[in-house]
């Protein structure tokens, strides 16, 4: 059945006022980023006219693929404040914007305190692959392991392993925000077997955690073995970094 006028008038004119900032995500194919087109359709009241585009992407689609919170969708590299920011984490914005644009090394391990402006690095970096190319969401410790958990009372696909195979090799990049030091004994058994194998093929990872490279051996030797090894990862503990959102 055609759709009507009436509905296709209401479908391209609906308000589009969240409509993402594409110059700094991605480019719409229909527009090339410029938010509007021109109407080509006989009969149609607004034939020949400027509309909003239909087909770009919203800033809620956006959010919601990479799990970004919609108040979290400015944070681009190009909005983080550098000037007023200590050193270690100016640096941590450049290792990031690095690892963002290059994937290179394949690991990169943030360690600070608490509002240090860590997520906000983890919510740039996967703004920024978007723009590449590349959906990596955001993925908290907590969402990782509650899909494990969810999987094992499940009778349904998919089962645990076949979880862990997804972040373990199937997801390309991997973005892990709020690793921390609560991870129970099977969560870190579970962690070992996902950072286990993205380590020893190399699979592009970002991390993020309050925990120090010593609570992380208190968890795991191993663990802190592969996030220190320069030839893999980039680590970088940020003492003496202030709240980043104290400052905003």
């Amino acid at each position: 059945m055609a759709e009507s006028l009436a509905s296709i008038y209401g479908r391209i004119m609906r308000p589009r006022n969240t409509q993402a900032d594409l110059s700094d995500l991605v480019e719409c194919a229909t527009c090339g980023g410029r938010s509007w087109v021109i109407l080509r359709q006989d009969k149609h009241p607004l034939d020949g006219q400027w509309i909003r585009c239909p087909g770009c992407t919203t800033t809620e689609e956006i959010s919601e693929r990479l799990h970004v919170p919609m108040e979290r969708m400015s944070s681009t590299f190009k909005n983080f404040d550098t000037a007023t920011t200590a050193p270690v984490v100016t640096a941590a914005a450049s290792i990031m914007r690095q690892w963002s644009d290059t994937l290179s090394p394949p690991w990169v391990v943030l360690c600070g305190p608490v509002g240090s402006g860590k997520s906000y690095l983890m919510y740039a970096a996967a703004l920024k692959l978007l723009q590449r190319g590349y959906s990596a969401p955001v993925h908290t410790s907590a969402r990782i392991i509650g899909h494990i958990q969810r999987a094992i009372n499940s009778d349904t696909w998919p089962n645990m392993d076949e979880v862990i195979v997804s972040y373990a090799q199937q997801t390309w990049p991997l973005i892990i925000d709020e690793w921390g030091l609560k991870e129970s004994s099977a969560a870190m058994a579970w962690w070992e077997r996902i950072l286990g194998h993205r380590y020893e093929a190399a699979l592009p990872t970002a991390i993020c955690t309050n925990a120090l490279p010593e609570d992380i051996e208190r968890l795991s030797l191993r663990m802190r073995s592969r996030m220190e090894d320069k030839h893999i990862s980039r680590l970088l503990v940020m003492h003496g970094a202030e709240d980043y959102r104290k400052r905003k």
